[in-house]
């Protein structure tokens, strides 16, 4: 049972680091992003410090591989280009389908800027997201 659990507390070990360094890479240049989710993260560990069931544990152990897939490749940072009034993202080719880039090439996109009626930035509801460049591979 000791190298059960020592194996298992070596898991959440692993996982808690590999969710660390997801998040430095997803919010590269943004420290208060990175300070956020290394403070997200922590508490989350921290709140299931004390569960010793085996069955919970794997379940946790199931949503640190989750949370980390979904932060190398569920999410792209863009940055704003005033110039042009959008965000450009760049995204990479293993965070597409086949069916993104029938080539599996690297595609940059930028999110533009609308506004409604009012003249209210709806960036953050209703995005309009546009290639700008592909790379075919």
């Amino acid at each position: 049972m000791a190298s059960t659990s020592a194996a298992a507390a070596a898991r959440v070990l692993s996982g808690y680091r590999r969710l660390l360094r997801s998040q430095q890479k997803l919010f590269v240049g943004d420290f208060y992003a990175q300070n956020q989710a290394q403070i997200a993260i922590r508490s989350n560990f921290e709140e299931n410090r004390k569960v010793t069931d085996a069955a919970k544990i794997e379940e946790l152990l199931v949503a640190i591989d989750e949370a980390d897939d979904m932060l190398r490749n569920g999410f792209a940072q863009g940055q704003l280009n005033e110039d042009k009034g959008s965000y450009e993202v760049k995204i990479r080719a293993d965070q597409t389908t086949k069916e993104d880039t029938a080539d599996g090439g690297d595609a940059n996109m930028e999110i533009k800027k609308t506004a409604d009626i009012s003249g209210n930035d709806t960036t953050k509801t209703c995005p309009e997201v546009v290639v700008t460049s592909y790379k075919s591979r």
